[in-house]
């Protein structure tokens, strides 16, 4: 079984984020945690890119974070078009904490919801706190898949 560290760093990011000043800067908090980072400026690119390797077992997102407020189709709407095809993990970042929001991120089955601003070592921390939640339902699937053969 892999470690937890070794885990995390081996996973699949889709990172959505428009604005490109704050994004180069998100960019290096997550490539010091993840070591395949995919970039994509808006809800329809991010959409398009989850789709393109959705399929792809090498190539596959295992995480997403996202913006809300993003051009083309905002993250509430890229999240509802993921979620007719695939219940990925998913991480918002965002300024929005409109009760509203907040309610259709959680019925969309959201890992985390970040509400911004925050200091890098918070962003960091919050999602290594949903990375520990992924590992430990990969380290019970494992168990579980042991336990059966």
């Amino acid at each position: 079984m892999r470690s937890y560290d070794h885990y995390r760093k081996s996973l699949k990011v889709l990172f959505v984020k428009s604005n490109s000043y704050s994004r180069n800067i998100s960019i290096k908090v997550l490539e010091e945690n993840f070591d395949n980072v995919t970039i994509a400026e808006n809800g329809l690119d991010g959409y398009m890119k989850f789709l393109k390797y959705k399929n792809d077992e090498e190539k596959c997102f295992d995480l997403i974070i996202s913006e809300i407020n993003i051009p083309k189709i905002n993250g509430i709407e890229m999240l509802e078009k993921i979620r007719t095809v695939d219940d990925i993990p998913f991480i918002f970042l965002t300024t929005d904490n409109n009760h509203t929001t907040v309610l259709k991120a959680i019925k969309l089955n959201i890992l985390s919801y970040i509400v911004r601003p925050l200091n890098v070592a918070s962003v960091a921390k919050s999602i290594n706190k949903s990375c520990r939640k992924l590992y430990k339902q990969y380290t019970q699937k494992l168990k579980s898949d042991e336990s059966l053969a």
